[in-house]
């Protein structure tokens, strides 16, 4: 048995749009084990003006999770399953979904980050981190 969630493949699909949001479509396959309650994904050191929604969470049985605007964090196991939310942080934000049950798992995440290619002196462009490096 292994010890916490792992993520031993992530499919990612970045759909640029045309006024500079990005539309990001992630397939997490996991395995879950008893560890914990939530997964999370951390998104940070965005401008100013950039934003992170439209969260959606569907698991490998088609179901979709019910986004909530108060995410727990503190919230039971139980509570979180079939649930996703936003947690804003000073640095960024926090996108949680319920881990739900144990075994090999398939979510399907999507989401938008608003404002991410900026115009400067010399083109248009844009420098941002996709997947953590942790």
């Amino acid at each position: 048995m292994f010890a916490g969630p792992r993520l031993p493949k992530l499919d990612m699909t970045v759909q640029l749009c045309d006024n500079g949001d990005v539309r990001i479509t992630e397939v997490r396959h996991m395995q879950i084990d008893l560890t914990g309650s939530e997964i999370y994904i951390v998104i940070g050191n965005l401008d100013d003006d950039s934003r992170v929604g439209n969260l959606q969470v569907r698991d490998e049985m088609g179901c979709d999770f019910r986004n909530i605007v108060r995410w727990d964090v503190d919230a039971s196991r139980a509570a979180k399953a079939r649930k996703c939310g936003i947690v804003t942080k000073s640095n960024g934000y926090e996108l949680c979904w319920g881990q739900g049950e144990t075994g090999d798992r398939t979510y399907t995440v999507r989401y938008v980050i608003t404002n991410v290619v900026r115009s400067y002196q010399d083109a248009d462009g844009f420098n941002f981190m996709f997947v953590s490096s942790n």
